[in-house]
C-alpha cells in the first residue's frame, strides 16, 4: 500500500468517526458476530453525506426487523430516526468493496 494512500485512509476513518460518533454510534455493518467498524464508519459517512434517513422515520422507529421481531436490542436506531435497512446494506457494500474487504449482509443494532 502506498504511504499516502494509508494516511488517505486513515484521515477518512478518524474524519468519520469524530463526525459521525454521536449519530450513528448504533449502527454496525456486521457480517454474522463480527463487526466491521471500518466498513461501518465509511459506509455511516457515505449514508449521511447522501441524506438517506427516512422521511416517515417517526413512524418506523417502533419497527422491528422480521428476523428480529420482538428483540428491542436490534431496533435500528440512528440520529433519532430509523435507517433503511436496504439502503443502509448498498452503502455498507460499497464502503466493503473500497476497503478491500469482503461483505455480505448487514443490520444495525443499538
Amino acid at each position: 500500500m502506498q504511504l499516502n494512500s494509508l494516511f488517505a485512509m486513515v484521515a477518512a476513518t478518524a474524519f468519520a468517526h469524530t463526525t459521525l460518533a454521536a449519530m450513528y454510534e448504533n449502527c454496525k455493518c456486521q457480517d454474522g458476530s463480527v463487526q466491521w467498524d471500518d466498513i461501518t464508519e465509511a459506509a455511516c459517512l457515505k449514508y449521511f453525506q447522501a441524506d438517506h434517513l427516512l422521511p416517515n422515520s417517526k413512524s418506523r422507529c417502533g419497527e422491528f426487523y422480521p428476523y428480529y421481531a420482538g428483540d428491542r436490542s436490534h431496533q435500528c436506531n440512528a440520529w433519532s430516526a430509523c435507517i433503511d435497512e436496504d439502503d443502509f446494506s448498498a452503502f455498507c457494500t460499497e464502503a466493503a468493496r473500497e476497503l478491500g474487504n469482503p461483505w455480505h449482509g448487514t443490520f444495525c443494532w443499538n
